[in-house]
């Protein structure tokens, strides 16, 4: 008898445990284990991202009116970069025909919009190159080519220049000082329309700017004077009602010349005025800093000029006046039309 009390305890036991087991087998067919790879599971950690150097046109504002002849401008700069370093200057050369200061061995290549990466690294694979230094969104590459001279540089870049993925090929120019960059210092680039000032001083001035429409740009720079990558640059428009006429000089007998700025918005003037006859002499000014970084080129009834930037300028173009005459300006690469320049046939 008492063994089989025990017996039918121990059914009820077992009976409990199983009853006591389905809930947690229903819980876990409703909340399944994920399957995690305790490898892949990555602790994510919060880092303080730093900070892009900004730079701010304070006054004037955009579209503000100025009276007078002098424009003030104010501008702010944040979190310059503390990485800048100059070129050594043992590897500094001069270029004996321009004067101009160059990296040794070094060339700076353009490669034309929609270039692949494979493309313009067999490219300066074939000129026994490698990079140091890119800007992806420019297409654009610093390479080094060992320590060859400017006339060794210039050969190359003449054979790069027969090849149509390239766009441009210059050598590094190079800006020496004699003092060391100090981290986090830099300097501003200020143009009002072509005229540019280069300040450390965050307030710069622009005297006997006549009545118009103006162009500011400003940009911050590194201590050697090459722009950051990017490029940290702010630009505005102004008019000004001015007193100052500059002084017209006397043109020639049966001439007119005139003095053009352009860019990639426009024509500046974009309208003159010459008499039937008339020989025209046009010079160009180009402001660098809104043209696109493969340049400009200028159609007319003259031979196409073709500028790139920092290149030398003014650029003069004749012609004779015969009637009514458009000059357009045009993006190198892809064609594009930007501005046209019309001169009016004067009564």
């Amino acid at each position: 008898m008492k063994n089989k009390y025990l017996v039918g305890i121990f059914v009820l036991l077992l009976f409990s445990v199983y009853a006591c087991q389905k809930p947690v087998e229903q819980s876990t067919t409703k909340f399944p284990a994920l399957d995690v790879d305790k490898e892949k599971v990555v602790e994510k950690i919060a880092v303080a991202e730093p900070k892009e150097p900004t730079l701010k046109i304070i006054s004037p504002k955009e579209g503000e009116l100025i009276k007078g002849s002098k424009v003030t401008i104010e501008l702010k700069a944040e979190n310059f970069p503390d990485d800048v370093i100059l070129p050594s200057p043992d590897r500094i050369v001069t270029d004996p025909a321009t004067g101009l200061d160059y990296v040794l061995g070094e060339i700076i290549i353009g490669f034309v919009n929609g270039t692949d990466l494979a493309t313009a690294t067999t490219i300066i694979q074939s000129i026994g190159g490698f990079v140091i230094g890119a800007d992806p969104s420019l297409n654009q590459y610093q390479v080094i080519v060992g320590n060859k001279t400017i006339a060794e540089l210039r050969q190359i870049i003449g054979m790069l220049a027969q090849n149509p993925n390239v766009e441009y090929a210059v050598p590094n120019n190079a800006s020496i000082t004699t003092e060391q960059v100090k981290e986090g210092e830099g300097h501003f680039h200020v143009w009002l329309d072509s005229d540019k000032k280069v300040t450390a001083d965050n307030i710069v001035t622009f005297e006997n700017v006549v009545s118009g429409k103006h162009n500011i740009v400003a940009e911050l720079v590194k201590s050697d004077h090459s722009s950051l990558s990017p490029k940290v640059t702010q630009s505005i428009t102004i008019n000004v009602e001015s007193d100052y006429v500059p002084k017209a000089e006397a043109p020639q007998q049966d001439a007119s010349e005139f003095t053009v700025e352009a860019d990639d918005n426009g024509f500046y003037p974009s309208t003159l005025k010459a008499k039937i006859g008339d020989k025209v002499r046009i010079n160009f000014k180009f402001r660098d800093n809104s043209i696109y970084f493969a340049g400009l080129d200028i159609k007319g009834p003259f031979p196409d000029i073709k500028y790139k930037l920092k290149s030398e300028q003014p650029i003069t173009a004749e012609f004779t006046m015969k009637e009514e005459t458009k000059i357009t300006s045009w993006w190198p690469a892809s064609g594009v039309k930007k501005a046209t320049l019309t001169v009016e046939v004067a009564k």
